[in-house]
């Protein structure tokens, strides 16, 4: 309707193996709102854009849960560092000097019924450093 074009720029693979490209940006926008492919396939008919396609989703997808998956590890040994350089620091070791760290841990197990009780399948749990308040390990 105002007659602007706009263009993306930078869209080319970036040489940096822990940055995203444009599609896989895409995708990580799609799986942090949970709608996944036919969320983007809605989205994109609604724009009248092309979709991209499932084995191109799939690869993008596969590619963005391998940066996650470093990224989380990646925090979550930094977070384990901090925890245990703060024990150390007040002298919270035991007597063969290993750091003592309190954790706060929780997990959830969706209860499901559609016409009966069920439990599902897969769960989430989650062990927080109780200083830093930072994930330690989850899954």
């Amino acid at each position: 309707m105002c007659n602007l074009k706009l263009s993306l720029k930078n869209c080319k693979k970036s040489e940096d193996k822990n940055e995203f490209d444009l599609n896989e940006n895409v995708v990580s926008a799609f799986m942090s709102i949970g709608v996944g492919h036919a969320g983007l396939e809605q989205v994109s008919a609604s724009r009248e854009i092309p979709s991209m396609s499932d084995h191109l989703y799939a690869k993008c997808h596969a590619r963005v849960c391998e940066l996650w998956e470093t990224a989380k590890e990646k925090c979550m040994e930094e977070a384990a560092k901090e925890e245990f350089d703060l024990a150390v620091r007040d002298g919270n070791v035991n007597s063969d000097g290993v750091p003592m760290i309190t954790v706060v841990a929780d997990g959830c197990w969706s209860k499901r019924s559609f016409k009966k009780n069920y439990n599902a399948l897969s769960g989430a749990a989650v062990i927080i450093g109780y200083r830093t308040k930072s994930p330690l390990h989850g899954c």
